[in-house]
């Protein structure tokens, strides 16, 4: 499994990461963290764990200020749903406040999710229209547990 390849905008300079994966619903939360066998907090502790991740890799490019916000945002319900986007205001208001030129958020976190080694041939399509072929390349094994 490969990063999405995105090219950023040379005048973003300041990034501000944040958390957006606090659960809507603290009570249903609860309940599901039980029936799936997680710790307490361990879902918000491995997402916190990633951010920092992020942070550190962005650190070392000598192109990015990053930023921490010190909130975690409600986000969905459940983990397997993406919760709906932050508006351009919200955004605005966030670049604004943390003196920032764009925001990367992480909007979804599961630690039911395991990437394994386990390697397997999957089926995509190249090209459009009548240029486009099946072709079978090496990919990663995910499961949920």
């Amino acid at each position: 499994m490969a990063s999405a390849e995105i090219t950023v905008p040379n005048h973003i300079q300041r990034l501000l990461l944040v958390d957006r994966t606090a659960p809507s619903n603290e009570g249903v939360a609860i309940i599901q963290g039980i029936l799936t066998g997680e710790a307490p907090f361990e879902v918000r502790n491995a997402a916190e764990a990633t951010l920092t991740t992020v942070q550190q890799e962005l650190n070392q490019s000598p192109r990015y200020e990053v930023i921490r916000s010190r909130e975690r945002l409600r986000g969905g319900l459940f983990s397997q749903t993406f919760p709906s986007p932050l508006t351009w205001a919200q955004i605005d208001d966030l670049c604004s406040e943390y003196q920032t030129d764009a925001v990367l958020v992480l909007e979804k976190f599961s630690s039911d999710f395991v990437v394994t080694d386990k390697r397997q041939l999957v089926k995509v399509t190249q090209g459009t229209g009548r240029d486009a072929k099946q072709v079978e390349v090496m990919g990663v094994y995910g499961e949920f547990l």
